[in-house]
């Protein structure tokens, strides 16, 4: 029996989180309409992701250890940050590869920023 519940579990969270995730975004583009990313701040979203991750308000001169993102945190936080700066028509590459490079906080917003411009310079 928990087998059974444990495979039907991974078989929604593959089909069916993925499916009301699309949905749900779809209506609120429909009512509240999409969100005009030029005016999100990097430096706000990274520290309100990472803080959402970890539980804690993360500083800027903190390094990933300290905030509890040292390699096993790094690829949550790459598709969170995926997700929230791109868009449909400019879809952002952040991986877990760029976000390495990173020793703090503050060298994430860098990251990232580079990222940014080098997506708006290829017009990618």
């Amino acid at each position: 029996v928990v087998g059974l519940t444990v495979c039907f579990s991974a078989l929604m969270n593959v089909t069916m989180q993925p499916a009301m995730n699309a949905i749900l975004n779809f209506f609120k583009n429909m009512i509240i309409g999409d969100i005009d990313h030029d005016k999100v701040s990097i430096e706000e979203s990274l520290l309100a992701a990472i803080e959402d991750m970890t539980g804690f308000a993360p500083e800027l001169d903190w390094t990933l250890d300290q905030c509890g993102l040292s390699s096993v945190g790094l690829p949550i936080l790459a598709a969170r940050l995926k997700e929230a700066f791109s868009t449909k028509t400019s879809p952002l590459n952040i991986t877990t590869a760029a976000l390495s490079t990173a020793r703090t906080v503050e060298d994430l917003v860098k990251v990232l920023e580079e990222i940014k411009s080098l997506s708006a310079s290829e017009g990618v």
